[in-house]
């Protein structure tokens, strides 16, 4: 991160490795936000960032523009996490699954 450039990042804090060019969630208890354990992907700038989770069989792509702005500091790739799996459906509840 660079000096005097606090509001910008989107480092994914404790409970993320880092493996040969990817983060890898390694901890997920320890994350700030929704995630499986060895799920793989990268954070760029201006806030996008792309993820693979082969437990829940899903590959994310999210660009965005948002950089070097002070007015508007969001952690758009935590919200993001949550917002993708909160949308997940756990296939053991779903009615079909009973049948």
């Amino acid at each position: 991160m660079l000096p005097g450039m606090e509001g910008y990042t989107e480092a994914r804090g404790p409970g993320v490795g880092f493996g040969l060019g990817f983060s890898v969630d390694s901890r997920p208890e320890l994350m700030a936000f929704m995630t499986s354990k060895g799920t793989f992907g990268w954070s760029g700038a201006a806030s996008t960032v792309f993820w693979v989770d082969k437990v829940e069989q899903l590959t994310v792509v999210f660009a965005s523009q948002f950089r070097f702005r002070d007015d508007f500091a969001m952690p758009l790739v935590a919200m993001l996490h949550n917002l993708v799996y909160a949308c997940l459906a756990d296939k053991d509840a779903s009615p079909a699954s009973k049948l």
